[in-house]
């Protein structure tokens, strides 16, 4: 295994027929984390921006080491919110198959989920 997404992948694979609606419904709620972590993660960034565009000495971001050591942090940021929607979306997919949801019920209860 060389990623995350491909430990998670394997772990779903050979769990996902063994989990009840209960732990189905805690592993939706990864959908809401990552989009929490998104949302840092954007903050984050601007923040840096803000920061690397008013050092006028170049500061912290001198080295390459530390440029590469920055980014690398951030994709792993990435590939974890990137992984945490993924098994949300399967374990929701997951319940409504369990729960016995036609294609159209499913679509709806989506569409209700994403309104206000």
């Amino acid at each position: 295994m060389r990623t995350l997404d491909d430990a998670v992948s394997l772990l779903w694979e050979r769990a996902a027929d063994r989990l009840t609606l209960k732990e189905l419904d805690s592993l939706t709620g990864s959908t809401d984390e990552a989009i929490l972590m998104a949302q840092n993660l954007a903050r984050t960034c601007g923040n840096l921006g803000a920061l690397v565009g008013d050092d006028e000495t170049g500061g912290w971001l001198r080295e390459p080491e530390d440029v590469s050591a920055l980014l690398y942090g951030i994709q792993n940021q990435v590939q974890m919110i990137h992984t945490l929607a993924w098994l949300g979306e399967r374990a929701r997919c997951r319940a409504d198959d369990l729960l016995g949801w036609t294609a159209q019920a499913q679509c709806d209860a989506r569409g209700r989920r994403a309104q206000p």
